[in-house]
């Protein structure tokens, strides 16, 4: 719950296309995690 209001907050303040190029990162970093890991 704590890290949904944090997130929702620091969301807020960067950028939209920093925030996709960050979530883009994190999915990417994920799937080559769980493929290869």
């Amino acid at each position: 719950v704590v890290g949904g209001f944090l997130g929702a907050r620091v969301g807020r303040r960067i950028p939209a296309p920093v925030l996709r190029g960050v979530i883009v990162c994190v999915g990417v970093a994920a799937i080559i995690v769980l493929v290869y890991g």
